[in-house]
């Protein structure tokens, strides 16, 4: 091992000398010269290029890469919602949810299954079907979930939607994407303006399984009554009231009491009287002279439709646009939403986000800026340790932005997102590739200070921390491809972290070996010889001068 190790470090020195000829700032040029000579401003201008082309690679591969808050799981359930026409009553949605569970026992993985009518309203219902272990089934429930989606969409009469649970509960609602329009005019406009919002979402084919919580759609009876007539005729509103709630609510008028147990009475005409709206006119109420007359007389009858419900968000009008969409689509798909409202929408219509879609823009903004800090402060703390502001500056400006380039493009191969779990892997990098950085910095300053020039010194640097550089990554490699591989329940994130610490350490420390020894002839300051140290600074760096 120690011979094989011995030719792996004098080969990278024949290599890292040979690279820093072609490309490394010429010892006898500082400053101005640099630019004054054509050479040396060639090799500027192509390194510039060739950095300035991985950080537009980092770029691409940021805003390329799907983005979601929380990478799919398996949990091995489906939870389906059913949701039918406004009128739709619990018999309709019973005939209907049988045909949604003749669909569920074909599926070859089918366990069990139950089913909610009535929820959350009476024209909706809610199932969850159980799917075999992991173990036991070749498709995972997303490939199952897609397969059944057009069986259960070609059911006529209702909307059957399945959806996989979240990967957190108490992050959101059962939608992905709960986009939220929200005025101080009327509902009216704002259905309007949904409308709009919502022919853009069907046409963009990002989004499924779309719907809105304000339609006016709720078939509604209007009953005006003639309160002059009334008046004449000596019937008041209470005697009113009772004819109606007689005949089409479940008033309690009194209760009696039979074998120790009280009983309500309730009056009630007969259920064939009470599907006709027009049938409200066959009533009869008592005049002041206890004549009986049709309340057709006084009352006027008109059908209309109205809102199924009235919401409200953060004490404005609101209606909410909520769809599904593919695993990796989130981001693309709110984004469109952004730009659409920004072009459809007027100006007294505002929108926001709710559930998923809200969780996902706080938390990805937060660790945009937890990965901000986390580089501050490493920077601010090697710039205590080197007493320089340039060394922790070559440390991180070319060897993080390289390992993120790595991370991303092991997510772009592996099919990966950009989530909450690939987030915390990028900040883990951070710490991680400084190190290698760290030891060819620090021990070139070194080698500077007992005379030699930054050229040999990186050099002479680079190559005797080569071991411990590829040991530190072998070991974060090695350690996590068991993440990469992972099978099993809870393996989608696990993995996806795994790919992100592999592929930024492994392509990540091939450029930091390349990179920053050239980085470093360039910025990189001289440092004072043992000779000129005065009796100060000889304390301070008395042991390095002596190793």
């Amino acid at each position: 091992i120690e011979r094989i190790t011995d030719r792996m470090m004098h080969g990278y020195k024949i290599l890292l000398s040979k690279i820093l000829q072609l490309t490394a700032m010429p010892l006898q040029l500082r400053g101005l010269q640099l630019l004054q000579n054509r050479g040396a401003a060639t090799r500027i201008g192509t390194n510039v290029l060739v950095y300035g082309a991985i950080i537009g690679l980092l770029g691409f591969l940021f805003t390329h890469l799907p983005q979601e808050l929380l990478p799919q799981q398996d949990q091995s359930v489906i939870l389906t919602f059913i949701k039918g026409p406004s009128t739709a009553n619990l018999h309709f949605i019973e005939k209907y949810t049988k045909r949604l569970q003749n669909a569920y026992k074909k599926v070859p993985e089918y366990k069990s299954n139950m089913v909610i009518n009535g929820w959350p309203q009476s024209n909706g219902g809610f199932s969850i079907m159980i799917l075999s272990p992991q173990n036991q089934r070749k498709r995972t429930a997303m490939q199952i979930q897609q397969s059944l989606l057009p069986q259960l969409m070609g059911i006529p009469g209702v909307i059957a939607f399945p959806i996989l649970p979240p990967a957190l509960p108490g992050i959101g609602g059962s939608y992905p994407i709960e986009f939220v329009l929200n005025t101080t005019g009327s509902y009216q406009k704002l259905n309007h303006a949904m409308q709009k919002l919502e022919t853009a979402a069907r046409n963009s084919h990002l989004m499924f399984n779309i719907d809105t919580d304000l339609k006016f759609d709720n078939p509604q009876i209007e009953i005006d009554v003639n309160r002059n007539k009334a008046g004449i005729l000596g019937i008041n509103m209470a005697e009113i009231s009772t004819a109606l709630n007689t005949m089409i609510g479940e008033p309690t008028p009194s209760r009696f009491s039979m074998n120790g147990h009280s009983y309500d009475v309730i009056p009630q005409v007969y259920p064939q009287y009470r599907l006709n709206p027009n049938n409200l006119n066959d009533i009869y109420v008592r005049t002041r002279t206890n004549k009986l007359i049709p309340l057709a007389n006084i009352i006027h009858i008109s059908e209309k439709v109205g809102p199924r419900n009235l919401n409200h968000f953060q004490q404005l009008r609101s209606a909410t646009l909520q769809a599904s969409v593919k695993p990796g689509d989130l981001g693309k798909a709110l984004t469109f939403l952004q730009q659409a409202a920004n072009k459809l929408l007027p100006h007294n219509i505002h929108y926001d986000f709710a559930g998923m879609s809200r969780q996902y823009f706080t938390a990805s903004h937060a660790m945009l800026i937890t990965m901000l800090f986390a580089g501050i402060f490493i920077f601010l703390v090697l710039s205590a340790q080197f007493e320089s502001f340039v060394d922790p500056f070559i440390i991180l400006l070319f060897s993080v932005p390289l390992t993120f380039v790595g991370a991303l493009l092991a997510l772009k191969i592996t099919k990966g997102t950009l989530n909450l779990y690939t987030y915390i892997g990028l900040t883990t990098l951070i710490g991680l590739i400084s190190k290698h950085g760290i030891l060819m910095v620090e021990f070139a300053n070194q080698l500077q200070r007992q005379g030699k020039d930054a050229w040999t010194a990186i050099i002479e640097a680079a190559s005797l921390r080569l071991r411990p550089i590829l040991m530190t990554t072998a070991s974060m490699v090695l350690g996590a491809l068991p993440l990469a591989f992972a099978s099993g329940a809870g393996a989608e994130p696990r993995q996806q972290i795994g790919w992100v610490i592999v592929g930024g350490m492994t392509i990540g420390t091939f450029f930091t070996l390349f990179i920053v020894p050239i980085a470093y002839t360039y910025l990189a300051r001289k440092k004072p010889s043992a000779q000129n140290l005065d009796s100060s600074d000889e304390k301070r760096y008395g042991e390095n001068v002596l190793s």
